[in-house]
Order: C-alpha cells, then structure tokens, then sequence
C-alpha cells in the first residue's frame, strides 16, 4: 500500500500546499455542510502531512 506521505520535501510541499487550497476554497462556501465538511477534512490533511513533513530529508 503506498504511503500517504510524500517520499522528498519538494512533493510534500505540493501535498501541504494543495490542502490548504482546497481548505480555503472550502472556506468560501463555509455556510453550506459541504463546505465545511471540505474544511475539516482537508485542514486535517494539511496539518496530518506537515507532521509528516518534518521528518522528510531532501
């Protein structure tokens, strides 16, 4: 099974960087369950690789 980490820093920027787009696109439809919903889960995406992050090398 692959990991849900990235395997160098470059790639695990991306991961971080695209969750936070994606939460923030969230944000603009913050009102509706949906929008919250993708809030949550890619906020907690975004925080779970930037944990995972730290421990990449270059």
């Amino acid at each position: 099974m692959a990991r849900p980490i990235a395997k160098n820093r470059r790639d695990g920027a991306r991961q971080i960087s695209i969750a936070v787009v994606i939460s923030a696109i969230g944000m603009i439809g913050f009102h509706h369950p949906i929008g919250k919903l993708v809030v949550v889960v890619a906020s907690a995406m975004a925080i779970y690789w930037g944990f995972g992050y730290r421990t990449l090398h270059e």
